[in-house]
């Protein structure tokens, strides 16, 4: 049974973006992921210790995204895929990054991604002993 789980408007605060005004003070960040997962053994065991913790992995956002510093929004976001990805669970995950106060004369600007679990190992179909290490 796969599902997705719904992270929607996370709030954070963080340093952000490339001009010097930015560098010194934090600014709002509006964060939403999609997250896919077999949800087949959380469904049939009823426990937390087989479902993906959406209440552990905001906080695990929340905590890096705060105590960090990117200049642009794709860096942040990649670090964000990466703390998803620790989640074994993760099949594939799309994030929304807002950030509000970019542009005055605009509600929002942000930008959206989507990103698949990369496998561990693939294998070499011309050389059926030879597995290759993805990075």
């Amino acid at each position: 049974m796969l599902g997705e789980i719904i992270i929607d408007e996370l709030q954070v605060t963080t340093i952000i973006g490339c001009m010097d005004s930015e560098r010194t003070t934090k600014q709002p960040l509006i964060i939403s992921l999609a997250i896919q997962y077999d949800m087949q053994e959380a469904a049939k065991t009823d426990t937390i210790e087989k479902a993906l913790n959406y209440a552990q992995l905001s906080e695990d956002i929340k905590t890096y995204v705060e105590s960090s510093e990117h200049y642009i929004l794709e860096s942040l976001a990649q670090r964000i895929f990466d703390i998803v990805f620790n989640y074994p669970q993760a099949l594939k995950a799309s994030l929304f990054i807002y950030k509000p106060d970019a542009i005055s004369y605009t509600k929002r600007v942000g930008l959206k991604l989507s990103q698949v679990r990369k496998p561990l190992i693939s294998h070499d179909k011309s050389r059926s002993d030879q597995l290759i290490w993805n990075d």
